[in-house]
């Protein structure tokens, strides 16, 4: 589970660095970064299931961006740019998810307190 969320950093690291240039991979973040690794981290306590497939979603956008990261070199720039914009489209649709499934457990639960 480590590994998913070592990985889910990197590849939301990497993908930021589409947007600027100037600093490395590593050092870049987004502010909306944190805030989706914060909320699927709770998620895993949250709603297990959902948590078990939303990292499914990020273990496929691990497995994209791997094959971006050894092949980019051999793309050319528009199918690199092309691909890159994809997988970060799909990390922030992800991450939109998560955020999602997180307000509607800890609105249940909110219901289900209300309900007593």
């Amino acid at each position: 589970m480590k590994k998913l969320f070592i990985l889910f950093v990197c590849c939301f690291g990497f993908l930021s660095g589409c947007a600027n240039k100037s600093l490395p991979i590593q050092q870049q973040s987004k502010p909306g970064s944190q805030a989706c690794l914060k909320e699927f981290t709770a998620l895993g306590k949250l709603d297990p299931a959902a948590y078990l497939m939303y990292s499914k979603q990020f273990a496929e956008l691990n497995k994209s961006y791997a094959t971006f990261k050894s092949e980019g070199d051999n793309l050319n720039k528009d199918a690199k740019e092309v691909l890159g914009l994809e997988l970060d489209a799909k990390l922030q649709l992800v991450c939109a998810r998560v955020k999602n499934a997180a307000f509607h457990s800890m609105q249940n639960r909110s219901i289900a307190l209300n309900n007593l």
